[in-house]
């Protein structure tokens, strides 16, 4: 098929056949989202949308419109807070690297400090102030594990505080990587057409179910069977919206 000139006003338009087939499918793709292309006001062959129609899908696609700008700002606040827990994970890490590989040094340094006032013994775990700072107590510690002990016994205050950067290193790894599900989850909704696809449900679900699994091992067997109670929730939820869609769009 040749170009075919078609005048219109002052301009000249050639169609070719790469053109026609992109017009095509430009009306395709209106008619299958349910829009009218027919002039406003006027009427076709069965490709109007009644006025109450046209205004529910109106009123639809700012609504995804909305979510989508939400989830954007989400997106960006998640990576945010993944660079965030990234950088005191590793920070935390190389901190009790550090003291521990430090030992008796840490311990003089500590006892200094604790003889200056500077630090005041007590039971607590490390909290600190602008007025001072509280001491790990460290006649508590022991360990079943002979080499252990003699550890302990020999350096205890930087066992103590390299162990608490360790734990916290392990806590700021856990944040960060759930921080980069939780963007992944906003990232999806993004790309697709509505929050009720498969792909949005099925990485939203996969999300809750590996934080749930955290929460079970970290912070307890109730929180973590909670968490997967509210997963499950949270996925009927989801799973009608996905129902409602499918029946509007057939509607539209």
């Amino acid at each position: 098929m040749g170009p075919v000139p078609i005048r219109r006003g002052s301009f000249l338009f050639i169609l070719s056949e790469n053109n026609l087939t992109f017009i095509v499918k430009k009306l395709l793709t209106k008619i299958n989202r349910g829009c009218s292309i027919w002039p406003s006001g006027t009427r076709g062959p069965n490709m109007q949308l009644p006025e109450d129609k046209e205004i529910n899908y109106m009123e639809e696609m700012v609504k995804i419109g909305r979510i989508k700008k939400s989830s954007k700002v989400g997106q960006k606040v998640s990576n945010i807070l993944f660079v965030v827990c990234l950088i005191a994970s590793i920070g935390a890490l190389i901190a009790g690297i550090y003291i521990f590989s430090m030992g008796k040094k840490f311990d003089a340094i500590v006892e200094q400090a604790i003889e200056d006032g500077i630090i005041t013994e007590g039971s607590g775990i490390g909290t600190s102030s602008m007025i001072h700072i509280e001491a790990f107590d460290v006649n508590n510690l022991h360990s079943d594990i002979p080499a252990w002990q003699v550890v302990i016994d020999d350096h205890p205050y930087a066992v103590s505080y390299g162990a608490s950067c360790l734990i916290i290193t392990f806590a700021m790894a856990l944040a960060a990587v759930m921080m980069k599900l939780l963007s992944s989850v906003f990232a999806i909704i993004i790309k697709e057409d509505n929050p009720f696809t498969d792909k949005v449900i099925k990485r939203i679900t996969i999300a809750m179910i590996v934080v749930s699994v955290l929460m079970f091992f970290t912070t307890g067997m109730a929180y973590g069977v909670l968490g997967g109670i509210i997963t499950w929730v949270v996925y009927s939820i989801l799973d009608y919206g996905k129902t409602l869609q499918i029946q509007s769009d057939e509607t539209l």
